[in-house]
């Protein structure tokens, strides 16, 4: 039903439905009565769910992302240390310190509707640079009991969720 209908509606229908009854042999039905004919399919249940999730899950996810980029920055000489070793400590301090920026970034882009489905792809492509370069420069963090590489699958498929939602919005 379309607002203009629904605002009638609730301002009630005043009209005698006598001829109409008559001349069709139908009776009338109230907006409750009606709305129970039509149940609503599993599809549109589950996108009203997920339309009720997708702002929490937007704001956790820029959430997410902002506060990876701040203890990236706060914990930078422990981050440094971790692939020092690998690339040298030039070279890792602004690895890390990029990554966090980048991070930061993402997180404040997912909170800007005009750019929110980018920022998603943008998250994309970053977790899988960073699950390459982990593996070809850490590769010992896949085994790591805490699992850091494999968060960032979760992390890949919430974005693609996000995305795809967010084109229908």
């Amino acid at each position: 039903m379309r607002t203009t209908a629904l605002t009638v509606l609730a301002a009630d229908v005043v009209a005698d439905a006598g001829p109409w009854q008559r001349a069709t042999g139908q009776t009338l039905r109230s907006l409750d009565a009606t709305l129970a004919r039509l149940p609503s399919t599993r599809q549109e249940r589950t996108f009203a769910r997920m339309e009720l999730a997708f702002p929490l899950l937007v704001v956790l996810f820029a959430v997410f992302w902002i506060l990876s980029g701040v203890t990236g920055i706060a914990q930078w000489p422990a981050a440094v240390a971790v692939v020092a070793p690998v690339l040298g400590d030039g070279l890792s301090k602004l690895a890390v310190i990029g990554g966090a920026l980048l991070d930061i970034a993402i997180g404040i882009a997912l909170l800007v509707r005009p750019v929110f489905r980018r920022a998603c792809l943008a998250a994309i492509a970053l977790s899988l640079i960073y699950l390459v370069s982990g593996t070809v420069l850490t590769p010992h963090l896949w085994a790591d009991p805490l699992g850091p590489f494999v968060k960032v699958l979760a992390v890949i498929g919430l974005a693609i969720a996000l995305a795809a939602h967010a084109e229908d919005r």
